[in-house]
């Protein structure tokens, strides 16, 4: 009758263990869960991770377990699930998936995750002249903006980069006509470093970036914007416009060319400029 007691009590602290270690692994996942995440300050502080319990991650990104995190949290998640099933995590051969998703950090402060294919806006938020309105309408919703550009233009696929000396990430979509010898447009997204995010003045901000300090002050949508004319650094005729997110991203619109209509499509696109209410 003893050892049957003992066998019992045995059993029930093998479950219960089980169960608790299943608790506490459910208490984590609660606490870092992505709806009530209030930790970023720009969309780079954002990434898709997986915050389910499984070995495996699933493929798909939209499924639900798939989350905006900070990268933190994403990390303790990894590390947590490594403690449970040691360091061999399931690694699956997926394909590509049929829905792209970006992070985005909104107004909040919280990390949100929207498809590629979402929309921007249903209508631009500045006036779009009658020579854009005719044109194919491009939408980035990680880049936050819309924009119009020639039917016979193309937009390269976005390049991301960082500058060693000012530590300055570069996000940046080139649009050009087929002959690249007739110049490009640019929209670039600066991204600066956490210590002056959101700290410095647009003027300052244009300044780190071009080393311009002075500009004539215009309105693009619902921003202030700084308009820079010849750009040293380019070398062929060039000119641009910044304006500040309220992240403290510094976003800017420049053309570089020789010849006069790609200037006159880059004050047609600037001026057909849209964005995300997030923005």
């Amino acid at each position: 009758m003893k050892t049957i007691l003992i066998t019992i009590l045995a059993v029930l602290s093998v479950v219960l263990v089980g169960v608790l270690g299943w608790q506490n692994w459910g208490d984590i996942v609660s606490k870092i869960n992505p709806q009530k995440i209030v930790s970023c300050v720009a969309k780079t502080d954002c990434v898709l991770a997986y915050t389910g319990t499984d070995a495996c991650a699933p493929c798909d990104p939209a499924d639900d377990s798939m989350q905006c995190v900070s990268s933190i949290k994403a990390t303790n998640l990894q590390q947590e699930r490594k403690k449970r099933y040691g360091i061999g995590l399931c690694r699956l051969k997926c394909l590509l998936p049929p829905q792209k998703f970006v992070c985005v950090c909104q107004n909040d402060g919280s990390c949100a995750k929207v498809a590629v294919s979402q929309p921007v806006v249903s209508q631009p938020t500045a006036t779009t002249s009658d020579e854009t309105a005719g044109w194919k309408k491009h939408g980035n919703v990680y880049a936050g903006y819309g924009v119009n550009y020639p039917n016979d233009w193309i937009v390269d696929s976005p390049q991301i980069y960082e500058d060693a000396g000012s530590q300055i990430k570069f996000y940046s979509e080139l649009f050009h006509s087929a002959n690249k010898e007739d110049g490009n447009i640019a929209i670039v997204l600066y991204e600066f470093p956490s210590d002056i995010r959101g700290k410095i003045s647009l003027a300052e901000a244009v300044k780190r970036v071009t080393g311009i300090s002075s500009g004539e002050q215009v309105k693009i949508g619902r921003f202030d914007a700084l308009k820079v004319g010849q750009w040293p650094d380019l070398g062929m005729p060039n000119g641009a416009y910044f304006l500040l997110y309220p992240s403290g991203t510094l976003f800017g619109i420049n053309y570089t060319s020789k010849e006069s209509e790609t200037k006159k499509i880059f004050e047609s696109m600037a001026s057909s400029l849209s964005f995300m209410p997030s923005q």
